[in-house]
């Protein structure tokens, strides 16, 4: 059926038709009779005056007055011309910004080594966030001269859509998360390098909210971005690290953890070391790419999050290390050193830097100090009784009564055994 409004197109063949025909079936003012046009045509007659209106249109005849008169309206929006200007203008701003945010440089004024510590997903809201772990490593950035901070995202729950119900299964609600979160970024004393937002920070108004606090930063400016950032390091003698980071990188393999973060050293944009997290498990692994003539580190954090359903239910084991780690760079070796302890970490970087104790550079929260303490306690005492396990094997396999060294600092891998007698020690004889 025909458009009754005579919107559709008419065809030249039509056109033509109609012409023919119109002579035939005019009436005596000279109007054209568009009832017999219409059977003449073979056609209705709403279609064969449309017809008619079309072929006056051809001839510049124009079509006839109506019998009323409609007011002029203004446009309600600008110019379509002024709407593509704009679009035009909005892209190359947006583009700029794009490439300026890509491998930007961040210049380091400080000759000696600098550190950065990784914190792994902090999921601050949770109630199986490690509270102590957490504190113990704002309290190492905050000690430690010269060993920054960095967010590898995930920084509270932020549940949304259908998992919005979670929030009945933890203590902290929404107002009290974002409380949270604006203490981790503004109050924790931590001196943040990069901030980046996760795929729970990205649910709901949680990126807007972030960013908008990353703008009320007091310190210094601090670089927010959306899963990943890339940039280097300029030291004062031209070093220049790169630096991949992002909250996770594609690619999975259930047999190595760092499957993702290698895939992209092979694949995609060069870098010296790779970082990630996401997952909640840890991993470290270096070599030397022939391909792209140098070292690459790849590093993926746990994060602070334990005692995880999810995990449980999907029978995912959950790992106890690695919620962060620290990777310090020496200009002066041009070297990538990572260290999964961040307290090793801190120490190494100290030791860097020139700094065997001393006084702590900068205040540190009373809190976070104690979160610090607490955690050496549970380190130290764990170290006890794995030096207690090592004790009796060696007594079980014959070895000589000794003394029990347990380490001052907590670390696991400082753990010996020694003998009471003196001079060499003897060999081991055989059972019988």
């Amino acid at each position: 059926m025909a458009n009754p409004n005579g919107s559709a197109k008419v065809s030249q063949k039509n056109l033509d038709r109609t012409e023919h025909e119109l002579p035939k079936h005019l009436k005596e003012d000279g109007e054209p009779n568009i009832k017999s046009l219409s059977v003449a045509l073979g056609v209705e007659w709403h279609t064969a005056k449309r017809w008619v209106e079309r072929l006056k249109e051809q001839r510049g005849e124009g079509a006839s007055e109506p019998a009323y008169q409609m007011p002029d309206f203004p446009d309600e929006d600008i110019p379509v011309e002024e709407i593509l200007e704009y679009k035009r203008k909005r892209f190359q701003k947006k583009k700029a910004s794009f490439e300026a945010h890509t491998w930007f440089p961040i210049k380091i004024k400080d000759k000696r080594p600098i550190g950065i510590l990784w914190f792994g997903d902090p999921h601050i809201d949770d109630d199986g966030c490690n509270q102590d772990l957490l504190d113990r490593d704002i309290a190492l950035c905050n000690m430690t001269e010269g060993l920054f901070g960095a967010n590898i995202g995930d920084t509270t729950n932020n549940w949304a859509g259908r998992l919005v119900k979670l929030y009945a299964e933890q203590e902290s609600s929404v107002k009290t998360a974002r409380r949270l979160a604006e203490w981790f970024m503004l109050d924790s004393g931590v001196t943040w390098l990069i901030w980046i937002l996760g795929n729970h920070d990205a649910w709901g108004d949680g990126s807007a909210l972030l960013s908008e606090m990353a703008k009320r930063h007091s310190t210094h400016k601090l670089i927010c971005h959306d899963w990943e950032t890339r940039f280097t390091l300029k030291f004062p003698n031209g070093w220049a690290p790169r630096i991949y980071a992002a909250h996770d990188f594609k690619g999975h393999s259930q047999w190595n953890p760092m499957h993702g973060p290698m895939k992209m050293g092979q694949m995609g944009d060069d870098a010296d070391l790779y970082v990630a997290g996401h997952k909640h498990n840890a991993g470290y692994f270096f070599f030397e790419n022939a391909y792209r003539q140098h070292w690459q580190h790849f590093l993926r954090v746990r994060g602070y999050k334990f005692l995880d359903d999810y995990a449980r239910r999907n029978q995912f084991p959950e790992q106890y290390e690695g919620c962060g780690a620290v990777t310090i760079f020496d200009p002066g070796r041009q070297q990538i050193s990572v260290y999964m302890d961040t307290e090793e970490g801190a120490d190494v970087l100290r030791f860097k830097r020139g700094r065997r104790g001393g006084p702590d550079p900068r205040p540190v929260p009373a809190r976070c100090a104690q979160g610090a303490a607490t955690t050496a306690v549970h380190h130290r005492e764990r170290a006890r009784a794995l030096a207690d396990r090592l004790y009796r094997a060696a007594q079980a396999d014959g070895l000589p009564a000794g003394r029990r060294d347990a380490p001052q600092r907590g670390a696991g891998t400082r753990l010996t055994v020694s003998r009471q007698t003196a001079g060499p020690p003897r060999s081991r004889r055989p059972r019988r």
